[in-house]
């Protein structure tokens, strides 16, 4: 299987999504957008591959609400790094390899390295 990518827009629910990915129905007020991101979840499973790949910067409104938790909308993940070896974890290449673990322990060293890297 080639690797999936978010949605440019969010299909209606019964539309099935894309890529045979199921979307759900995004938020339509800002209330509800604001609500989402406050929870910081993703709600796709391929959140982590695709804010590791740039689409949290290049599908920013789509993925800030779908994958809060990856893009690091939700403030405090965003600017920390829990263990003093994240930078070098990162440059290693952890983040891809250990999404689950890498993109909350070490948001700022994850997202610092996948800039750089483009």
């Amino acid at each position: 299987p080639g690797k999936t990518v978010p949605p440019k827009h969010t299909p209606p629910a019964e539309e099935g999504g894309i890529l045979g990915i199921e979307v759900q129905q995004m938020p339509d007020t800002q209330d509800e957008r604001a609500a989402s991101i406050a929870r910081c979840v993703d709600k796709e499973a391929a959140c982590a591959s695709w804010a590791i790949g740039g689409e949290c910067e290049f599908n920013g409104a789509y993925m800030a609400t779908a994958c809060a938790a990856s893009c690091y909308v939700c403030e405090s993940a965003s600017h920390r790094d829990d263990h003093d070896t994240c930078v070098y974890w990162a440059s290693q290449g952890e983040c891809e390899r250990n999404a689950d673990f890498m993109l909350p322990a070490c948001g700022w060293s994850c997202r610092n390295a996948s800039k750089a890297a483009r």
